[in-house]
């Protein structure tokens, strides 16, 4: 059975760590403190690595009422989804996928999780295809 193996450790970054990485300055961004891993029963177990830099989901402003960027329903889930887009290592539908996935074994509602995987599947084209980002950070 899927589930996460590893408690979710992270930190804000500040205005001028944002810009050092290059990094959009309107978006809110985290760095794991400490390794997180996934035990996933389509890809294994997946280790994001300390350092990683995500902004968890990026949902408008217009829809944070209904889902936050930050809900503990899929936070998790939102970073596995990050790291597998920013290493190419599967095909995007993959990583869509794990994400529902990850989704349901936090226990994010049939609603919301199903609202977030058409999302990232619809509109995620623009995030996968971008070149590998340097998101590590120390």
């Amino acid at each position: 059975m899927s589930g996460f193996l590893s408690a979710l450790g992270m930190e804000e970054l500040d205005a001028p760590e944002v810009s050092r990485l290059g990094l959009n300055p309107a978006t809110e961004w985290f760095r794991l403190t400490e390794p997180l891993l996934y035990d996933s029963d389509l890809g294994g177990t997946i280790l994001v690595p300390a350092g990683f830099v995500t902004d968890f989901a990026s949902t408008p402003r217009l829809v944070w009422a209904l889902i936050p960027p930050e809900d503990v329903h899929y936070t998790r889930g939102a970073v596995v989804h990050d790291w597998l887009y920013n290493q190419h290592t599967f095909p995007k539908p993959f990583c869509d996928v794990v994400f529902l996935e990850a989704m349901t074994s936090l226990g994010c509602s049939p609603w919301k999780r199903n609202v977030m995987y058409q999302a990232v599947k619809w509109f995620g084209a623009v995030a996968y295809n971008k070149e590998k980002k340097q998101t590590i950070s120390v």
